[in-house]
């Protein structure tokens, strides 16, 4: 089979008209700015695959589809279904694809998520959402899930219907241009790294609605229209400063004496913060018991291998002598035999004589 360095729009338009022709599917090989590309029809209208940093990926882009594919390959690791007309995400809708870590659905008219629909994507990292007409998510949209990257900028979402729950991993959170009027109530976001409110209609905030993001790198507000009264203003911006958190735009406080003595920061806002704190050195517990639980249990069923194997050689030891045994017995018996044999010949012989 021929590999192709290349792919022109004229080579494509060529092989499409070669698959017309033949009236069936062919596969071919290329490469297209260094990613492999694996095409097992021409055909426009389906989806292609392709191999990136060693992760199967389908894309399916700007196809009109209404719903995700159930004939894609089920062992794909990451997919593009951007552009489409999928209107709601059904509770089946990746069902057949447990191995996807990241799942791409920009721009494609999504007004509803089912609250299964991701429900058995353990292997699932990130998630773009963006450009879309969600309205809402359910508290547990993402339970079951690894996610880290969520992507959910341009969308219809308010204060009340972004209420998520469930403990998470997710530390990447775009949700810019919505309909906030609040920083997120997020409160089980413990690893929340990048969180991007940009465009909203947030017009104030304070430390305390920030402070449980206890590991909160980026904060962008940019085109948010704050309003911060100035003991408000003087706290945010001390706490940005002790907590090292790049903000963007800067926020400039008058008046301020910000010193590292926390002069405008609260002990509420503290105990927020070492609450987050101690939620993760709990969860980390956990996980360490559950893994220290693992390996006893490991162990123990080791344990049971080792001596059932000890118990079976020994049995077949004590078998083997047993059966040793019996045969020196009998040995012993015909030989006692033939030495009595012997001497009642002996004795008859010498009677005759």
């Amino acid at each position: 089979m021929d590999h192709l360095s290349s792919l022109s729009d004229k080579t494509i338009s060529l092989l499409f008209l070669i698959t017309v022709l033949t009236n069936g599917p062919i596969k071919l090989y290329g490469q297209v700015n260094g990613v492999d590309l694996i095409f097992n029809s021409l055909d426009l209208k389906n989806c292609f695959y392709s191999k990136r940093n060693s992760m199967y990926q389908v894309t399916c882009n700007n196809l009109g589809m209404r719903k995700i594919p159930d004939n894609l390959k089920n062992d794909i690791q990451v997919g593009y279904f951007d552009g489409n007309y999928l209107r709601t995400l059904r509770n089946d809708a990746f069902e057949k694809y447990p191995k996807l870590s990241y799942i791409s659905l920009e721009k494609s008219a999504i007004q509803k998520i089912d609250s299964g629909a991701f429900l058995h994507q353990d292997n699932l990292i990130a998630l773009n959402l963006h450009e879309n007409l969600i309205a809402h998510l359910e508290p547990n949209i993402f339970e079951n899930t690894n996610l880290q990257t969520l992507y959910l900028g341009m969308n219809e979402l308010s204060d009340e219907d972004f209420n998520i729950t469930i403990d998470s991993n997710i530390n990447f959170l775009d949700i810019s241009e919505n309909h906030l009027t609040r920083i997120p109530n997020l409160k089980h976001f413990y690893y929340l790294k990048y969180l991007n409110v940009s465009n909203n209609a947030i017009v104030s905030f304070g430390v305390d609605e920030i402070a449980s993001f206890c590991y909160l790198d980026v904060l962008d507000v940019t085109s948010v229209e704050l309003n911060l009264k100035q003991d408000h203003c003087c706290e945010l911006s001390e706490w940005i400063l002790l907590k090292k958190i790049k903000l963007f735009p800067t926020i400039k406080c008058n008046n301020c004496k910000i010193t590292s003595g926390n002069s405008y920061i609260s002990n509420k806002t503290l105990e927020i913060f070492d609450e987050c704190r101690q939620a993760i050195k709990m969860k980390h517990n956990a996980i360490k018991m559950k893994k220290i639980i693992t390996y006893i249990g490991l162990g123990f069923i080791a344990i049971i291998i080792i001596v059932l194997i000890i118990f079976i050689y020994g049995k077949k030891r004590v078998y083997k002598k047993s059966a040793d045994y019996k045969i020196d017995e009998s040995r012993d018996f015909e030989e006692h035999n033939i030495d009595d044999v012997d001497s009642q010949s002996t004795s008859q012989f010498e009677t005759r004589l």
